[in-house]
């Protein structure tokens, strides 16, 4: 797609697209990303299969894609990552990994151990000044997506989930980048190779529903009907 909105001094793009399960095909096409942009210093996993029903094909399409994913990116970024002076990890995860709700089969499953994994990167990488965090949304609204089908095609359905959110509306996708835009930034750390706490936590952005909020169940229906992979 178009990219828009560089930064005038950003003067090297290196884009493309990859099938996050293909080990081999992902750790080329990092590769080739680290020899373009000479070097890396920030990795950003942010992947899904969005397979939501439990059955083994969601399972393994979860594992595959949400957790290994981003395992087999890290790994194959680490050697560039080491090398970098300011070296951050961040995973792109789901309020369902930090709480029970309706996708707390093979989606919330895999999405809670991405945030396990991640933090055990914090603990394992500090000593490098490798920083790791994940974001973790909740319901985000943005033109084309989920919810905006949701709402042309089910308004009765929007409506619910909307009005059972504490905060009264959705997250945008500009609030995620912004998190995950500050995580990678070196105002999350300053200075060079200063060594970063290892028990960062996880943070959570507007459009996050708790389990002790009614607007879960709403979510679960909306979800269901949007989700992209389906058991046979």
């Amino acid at each position: 797609g178009e990219l828009t909105g560089l930064d005038a001094q950003a003067s090297i793009v290196a884009a493309g697209w990859v099938d996050v399960a293909d080990a081999t095909g992902l750790a080329a096409r990092v590769a080739q990303s680290g020899e373009r942009l000479g070097g890396i210093d920030v990795v950003v996993s942010n992947v899904s299969a969005l397979a939501i029903p439990d059955c083994e094909e969601s399972w393994r399409a979860s594992f595959e894609v949400d957790l290994m994913g981003a395992v087999r990116m890290v790994g194959a970024a680490m050697p560039y990552l080491e090398r970098s002076d300011a070296a951050s990890i961040i995973a792109v995860s789901s309020v369902s990994g930090r709480e029970i709700d309706f996708a707390a089969g093979p989606y919330g499953t895999m999405k809670a151990a991405l945030v396990h994994y991640v933090q055990g990167l914090a603990h394992q990488l500090a000593g490098k000044g490798i920083r790791a965090n994940t974001v973790s949304p909740g319901n985000t609204f943005f033109t084309g997506g989920v919810w905006d089908q949701i709402q042309q095609g089910n308004p009765a359905l929007y409506a619910t989930a909307l009005g059972l959110n504490p905060t009264g509306r959705m997250g945008t996708p500009q609030e995620m980048a912004t998190a995950v835009a500050f995580l990678a930034s070196q105002r999350h750390q300053p200075g060079r190779r200063r060594r970063p706490h290892p028990r960062r936590p996880a943070v959570a952005r507007p459009g996050d529903v708790s389990s002790r909020t009614p607007g879960r169940p709403a979510r679960a229906a909306a979800a269901r009907r949007g989700s992209v992979r389906r058991c046979r």
